[in-house]
């Protein structure tokens, strides 16, 4: 159930002319969902997959929840509209950390690449060249050459922990063609993603032995297509969604139905950077700003600006 901070909105995926909807009540076999047409709706356990999650910004998702509660003659309070970081607030202290933004040349030296030969774990523009080979040997049925790029772009990322970018590398032969197989279905999956992304997914599971991180089966996808898809950290992926899509949440498993939330999710910051006149090289910058703006010392500073400026502007008022 969403919470009255983070209201988690559905649309149905049958009935797009309802509008958005906000279940009022969930019992142990269904749910009660007032939708923007004005009428209510009872749907039982079983159809529950009728109802696609309609990600909105926080404070969108918290007016259309408050709007529909209205509607549905709800009277408890929609809560104090406890805010998380708003994305205008990111951007803001992004500019104060790189003036230029993406293009400042302290950005580029630290995130992308210096011209060194070998680049540091933090130089995108190396992951980029790799995952530019991995696309070229999927070009060539290449499954060899995929693998070769693939364990380059892994290995030489501080995106992936360390314990894990050995255990890649070591992978034995007969899990390197199984990745390999993976990794050409994803790249032909066209609109069936998901599916092929789990399948990534479960090809890795079974080669390394465990259960892959959210960063190294998103990453074998970005690699190749930094423009379109999305590495995922998930404790920044979910410090971004609290903004950007209230009721999401990233759990420990990737899940090629969520994947495709998160990336549509990245998509729209991307969008609202370059109408701010910030313009992202790729979705690698993208997570880069949420990295340096929503981490626990940058969030520390943007909530004490806010605090400040709250105790201006009632100053202003008063005189």
């Amino acid at each position: 159930m969403p919470s009255a901070d983070a209201p988690a909105l559905f649309s149905h995926a049958k009935r797009r002319e309802w509008g958005l909807g906000l279940v009022l009540k969930k019992r142990e076999d269904r749910v009660r969902v007032q939708f923007e047409d004005g009428r209510q709706r009872r749907f039982k356990r079983g159809w529950y997959h009728l109802l696609e999650p309609a990600d909105r910004r926080h404070d969108e998702a918290l007016d259309v929840a408050e709007a529909l509660r209205e509607m549905a003659g709800e009277t408890k309070p929609t809560g104090n509209r406890k805010r998380p970081i708003a994305l205008e607030e990111q951007l803001a202290y992004f500019r104060e950390l790189f003036a230029d933004g993406f293009g400042d040349d302290d950005y580029v030296i630290a995130h992308r690449g210096d011209g060194r030969k070998r680049p540091l774990l933090c130089h995108r523009d190396a992951l980029v060249a790799a995952g530019t080979k991995m696309r070229e040997a999927v070009r060539d049925s290449d499954a060899e050459r995929l693998m070769d790029a693939a364990t380059t772009a892994v290995t030489r990322t501080d995106l992936i922990a360390s314990k894990e970018r050995k255990s890649f590398a070591a992978m034995e032969a007969s899990g390197r063609a199984a990745v390999a197989e993976a990794l050409f279905a994803v790249a032909k999956s066209r609109g069936a993603l998901v599916r092929a992304f789990d399948g990534l997914v479960k090809a890795l599971e079974r080669a390394l032995g465990q259960t892959p991180s959210w960063a190294l089966v998103t990453l074998l996808l970005a690699a190749p297509r930094p423009d379109a898809r999305l590495v995922v950290l998930p404790r920044i992926a979910q410090a971004q969604a609290r903004w950007m899509a209230p009721g999401l949440t990233v759990g420990a498993r990737p899940l090629g139905a969520l994947y495709a939330r998160l990336e549509t999710m990245a998509l729209r910051v991307r969008a609202d950077l370059e109408e701010a006149g910030l313009a992202p090289k790729d979705l690698f910058d993208v997570v880069q700003l949420m990295k340096l703006t929503l981490g626990p010392t940058a969030q520390k500073r943007i909530r004490d600006r806010r605090g400040t400026d709250d105790a201006l502007a009632d100053l202003a008022v008063v005189a």
